[in-house]
């Protein structure tokens, strides 16, 4: 029974870090819309954090979870990351 409640966990990790690592593409693509409007400090940071989450979360979907990296690294800017592509997404629908 340990080995499959260990597979499970593990897939369930990897489609953890899967979506963070889908979370921060949209936080690098919606930055970069903004910087290119004008929001420089906001679009930079959301795509600068987009691009950590991305990196962090890749790292762990190959490496596992007893990767050099923390997981709560990857966990932690993902969540950074998506809070800040609220904030784009927020700011564009009140422009609309």
């Amino acid at each position: 029974l340990k080995p499959v409640a260990g597979a499970i966990v593990g897939l369930s990790f990897m489609i953890y870090n899967a979506a963070k690592l889908l979370l921060g593409l949209a936080a690098l693509v919606f930055g970069m819309a903004k910087m290119d409007e004008g929001a420089k400090v906001l679009g930079g940071l959301t795509a600068l954090v987009g691009v950590v989450a991305m990196l962090s979360n890749v790292i762990m979907i190959i490496l596992g979870r007893d990767a050099f990296l923390p997981s709560s690294a990857a966990g932690a800017s993902g969540v950074v990351a998506t809070l800040l592509l609220s904030f784009c997404l927020m700011k564009l629908a009140r422009e609309d």
